[in-house]
């Protein structure tokens, strides 16, 4: 290596060791270098080696360095000079750049190459003033690794660890959380707690030098520094003592780390960010802890506020994330309206409002507020702990039906601190802006136990999630003609359970923007809820309206700074945008068209592109005028067993494919006229009495054939002679039950309710090798389980032709518009889904469809990935692995090659129906079908 710097000229060449390491020093371009290098590039390398090179940089008192990662067969080169010249010449390294200046990681180049860079290209950009600091991206990994090392090392006593996790100034709702669950909460809280308080330290060292400690530092110069803190700005992350958790290596290696990533140079709210980013997953899921992707907030923060003194409110602020984008929107304003001065303290006083019921985020939040400027000097922040759902108007009583509200809210009051640790009383006046990621805590979770869920019920309904009730709180407290932006649950555009917040977002506020992204989950981090961003102006929707649904086609991960203000500008000029090269489409629609589908807005949304989705409803449209709706009663729910653990020893599952017995518990394979022999999952067998057992449907996964006749499941109707054993080796503890004549009297009675012919899948995953077949026909009537739908159909032919159209391709196309998109895979298809779909035949069609139902009742279907796209596997991998991620797979035409048995079965259902649709329509629905399934089943987390 020393021979290849020479190469390259450098001068003065040394070997040198720190502590018995070896790294070498030399002169390039009239600066001095150390060169530290290390084998290896994972996560537990990366700080290892950081840290031993800031020592070494720290000891040999050089500012200039490069410390090179090299890959792991270097260990495996030959220990000859040839062969090292060549691989050190040949091969991609990773590597740290550091300058006081300027700061970068490169992961592209060989070794010689990184050297030659910096003469050529580094250092004039140094010499020409510019700045650099490495990216979030590194300063995460390396401090992700170092509080997994911290959490290893914290020793915390049995009263420090209660304080920590019960300790009501910092977490509410946490004190249930016991044993080594707890342990684990209160190391990772010891080690952020460190983290952070020299992470501020060194944010408000810049403004302020005089309150940093010598180094190297102790626990003790660390603990003087941060009293002097205590005296300048925020005391409540300070007033915190875990110091004495942690040996003197460990905290040592913090503060080098923190010092060495220059943290002041990262854009976005980096206190909150690491929070999030370095909260390992176990622990994320105990709290509860969801994270905004900081390009959300920009993007609601950039469309909703438009004039620097906006007041802004956010009533679930978290660790600051959204506030910290609104306040840097509100200097962006301040600035392009000709202000002058320095508008910190009266944004972070007066303007930005937050409230969290987590006193932990409160203090974040503030301290996000604070770090934005540390060298001015504010007495508090308008962020408040408080139950937001629990803040109360003035001597207002909440009555049914939605207000016009013109009066502020001073007995809407929360708790807040000042910047020295002090509580005062906030009051929360009505806003221009309302900004908000609201918990999506489902009700059936018990969290009525914990807010009040009554308030706000006649205005969202008593089904909704937590989310819909911030939704009511977003609309008392925001001014006439003041804006929402809030990220939602995709569910709120669609179904029963969301209509009440749907009709108050869609009808008694005006809906200016419906945001989507398509190849990621939602705006938030980390979780596999699919959501989107609405903004609504509170007003009533004008005559003329027209809403605009953006799909989002670029990957939100890849999104920069420039994308964002790009998107923002297309998203507030453009009416109609279809431009492949654009990182949005838009389309514009009438209000009167949006409330005629207000039951499902998905109709709007639901595809990947605007293209696909015209394609699709023109589809639709050519069956539409020639087929009617389902009368209401068609369908109903199939048997539901409870309480949980009965399907375990009440069904057979027949063992035709193995993806039907996958979740199963019994299965069987043979039978004769008098017995059904069984195998339980444990590999134990039973011969079971078949006259305790009636036709069933367990589950329609795994079934090739439209006709179900012989291929059926059971379900028991009375105690048969080997289910207490079986019951007790599933481990179903109620034995009562199984002699219980009223709980057998009851299932009886909803078995025969939900006899059927036609039976319809309730829970479909489109994208399984398992999933094959919609709808299906027994020549006898089934009792289905509630993964299927039942039906009213007594007709045998007319439930074949209602089979054949539900089959078809007509289906898919209704399917792919309607969906819901709650979690990306599984997918349940509603009744009112069924209900919105023209699928029903009329009388003169039904011979027709009955005879395409015959022709392919045994013939075998392929899963249906394969039926539209024989080559799926294929292309799904290929675009899964293209980075960065497409929202239009780059597939051509030729290339989707259909099942013959899907292209004969759809074009004799267009006969049948006399419609003029052609071969090419139908391999274009394929192609869009294939399309859109590829781009959902890649959805993953981050």
């Amino acid at each position: 290596m020393m021979e290849i710097v020479r190469e390259v000229g450098g001068t003065a060449v040394q070997e040198v060791s720190f502590n018995s390491e070896p790294d070498i020093v030399f002169d390039l371009a009239g600066r001095r270098w150390l060169l530290g290098v290390k084998i290896g590039d994972d996560a537990a390398i990366l700080r290892q080696g950081f840290l031993q090179y800031l020592r070494h940089k720290r000891e040999s008192r050089l500012d200039h360095g490069l410390l090179l990662f090299l890959p792991l067969e270097a260990r495996h080169v030959p220990a000859r000079h040839e062969a090292l010249w060549e691989f050190l010449c040949t091969t991609r390294a990773y590597c740290l750049l550091d300058t006081p200046t300027f700061q970068e990681e490169v992961g592209t180049l060989t070794f010689p190459d990184y050297l030659r860079r910096v003469a050529t290209e580094i250092l004039p950009r140094v010499n020409r003033g510019e700045r650099s600091a490495f990216s979030l991206v590194f300063a995460i990994r390396v401090l992700k690794q170092h509080i997994q090392a911290l959490m290893q090392e914290v020793h915390l006593t049995e009263d420090q660890l209660l304080d920590l996790v019960t300790n009501p100034a910092l977490f509410a709702g946490l004190a249930n959380i016991e044993g080594e669950r707890r342990e684990q909460v209160g190391k990772f809280l010891a080690a952020y707690i460190v983290l952070s308080q020299i992470l501020f330290l060194r944010l408000l060292g810049t403004a302020n030098p005089d309150v940093l400690p010598p180094q190297p530092v102790t626990s003790s110069s660390l603990r003087r520094a941060f009293r002097r803190v205590l005296d300048i700005n925020y005391r409540p992350i300070y007033s915190l003592d875990v110091l004495g958790s942690l040996e003197e290596e460990y905290i040592r290696d913090t503060f080098d780390i923190i010092w060495g990533l220059r943290v002041e140079e990262v854009q976005h709210e980096l206190p909150g960010r690491i929070y999030h980013e370095l909260m390992p997953p176990r622990i994320r899921k105990m709290l509860a802890a969801f994270y905004t992707r900081p390009v959300a907030a920009e993007l609601m923060a950039k469309l909703c506020i438009e004039r620097f003194d906006a007041l802004v409110f956010d009533p679930a602020c978290g660790s600051g994330t959204i506030l910290t984008s609104a306040y840097r929107r509100k200097k962006e304003c301040y600035y392009n309206e000709g202000k002058v001065g320095n508008p910190h303290r009266r944004f972070c006083e007066d303007e930005i409002f937050g409230i969290d019921i987590m006193p932990f985020s409160v203090h974040l939040t503030a301290a996000n507020l604070a770090a934005l400027d540390p060298r001015t000097t504010i007495s508090h922040t308008q962020i408040g702990l408080a139950d937001s759902l629990a803040l109360q108007p003035e001597n207002d009583i909440i009555t049914t039906g939605l207000r016009q509200l013109a009066w502020l809210f001073p007995e809407g009051e929360a708790r807040g601190f000042t910047s020295i640790g002090e509580v005062f009383d906030m009051t929360l006046p009505q806003v221009d802006v309302v900004l908000m990621n609201p918990p999506f805590t489902k009700l059936e979770r018990g969290i009525g136990d914990y807010v009040n869920l009554e308030r706000y019920e006649p205005l969202c309904g008593s089904e909704v999630g937590l989310w819909g009730h911030f939704m009511a709180l977003a609309y008392e407290f925001l001014k006439p003609g003041g804006v929402l932006g809030a990220v939602l649950p995709v569910n709120v555009l669609r179904g029963n359970e969301s209509r009440r917040v749907r009709e108050l977002l869609f009808s008694h506020m005006t809906p200016l923007f419906i945001l989507k992204p398509v190849v990621n989950y939602g705006f938030s981090e980390w979780a596999e809820y699919r959501d989107i961003i609405v903004v609504c102006r509170k007003e009533r929707v004008p005559r003329s309206h027209r809403v605009k649904f953006v799909l989002v086609r670029k990957d939100l991960n890849a999104l920069t700074p420039e994308d964002v203000d790009h998107v923002v500008r297309l998203v507030k000029t453009q009416t109609d945008l279809r431009r492949e090269e654009e990182p949005v489409e838009i389309a514009s629609f009438p209000w009167e068209e949006v409330r005629g589908r207000f039951d499902n807005l998905m109709w709007f949304c639901g595809a990947t592109s605007f293209a696909h989705r015209d394609f699709l409803i023109g589809f639709v449209e050519r069956a539409r005028n020639i087929l009617s709706s389902f009368p209401f009663g068609y369908f109903r729910e199939g048997y539901r067993p409870v309480p949980q653990g009965v399907s375990k020893f009440l069904f057979l599952t027949r063992h035709s494919d193995p993806s039907r017995v996958e979740q199963a518990y019994l299965t069987f394979a043979e039978e004769d006229e008098r017995t059904v022999r069984a195998c339980s999952r444990a590999g134990i067998s039973y011969t079971l009495e078949k006259n305790a057992f009636a036709p069933a449907l367990r589950t329609a996964t795994g079934l090739r054939t439209l006709n179900l006749k012989g291929k059926w499941d059971y379900v028991a109707t009375r105690p048969y002679a080997q289910i207490g054993r079986i019951a007790r080796a599933s481990g179903f503890s109620r034995g009562d039950l199984l002699e219980d004549a009223r709980f057998w009297q009851r299932l009886t009675a909803e078995l025969t309710a939900t006899q059927s012919y036609l039976l319809v899948n309730h829970r479909i995953n489109p994208f399984s090798p398992g999933n094959y077949l919609v709808a299906f026909v027994s020549p006898e009537p089934l009792s289905p389980a509630n993964t299927l739908h039942a039906t009213a159909e007594r007709d045998l032919e007319r439930a074949k032709a209602v089979a054949v159209l539900l089959n078809s391709a007509f289906f898919w196309a209704w399917f792919f518009l309607l969906k819901e998109e709650s979690t990306g895979r599984w997918i349940n298809l509603r009744h009112h889904d069924l209900y919105e779909m023209t699928l029903y035949p009329r009388e003169e069609q039904i011979p027709a469809l009955s005879a395409v139902f015959d022709e392919f009742a045994e013939v075998s279907f392929l899963a249906f990935i394969y039926q539209v796209d024989q080559d799926f596997d294929r292309k799904y991998q290929s675009y899964r692995d293209s980075v960065p991620r497409r929202a239009e797979p780059d597939f051509t035409v030729a290339e989707f090659i259909p099942a013959e048995v899907r292209l004969a079965f759809d074009k004799a259902v267009v006969a049948s129906l006399n419609l003029p649709v052609t071969e090419d329509e139908l391999l274009e629905i394929y192609r869009i079908l294939a399309k859109e399934m590829i781009v959902t089943k890649a959805l993953a987390r981050d």
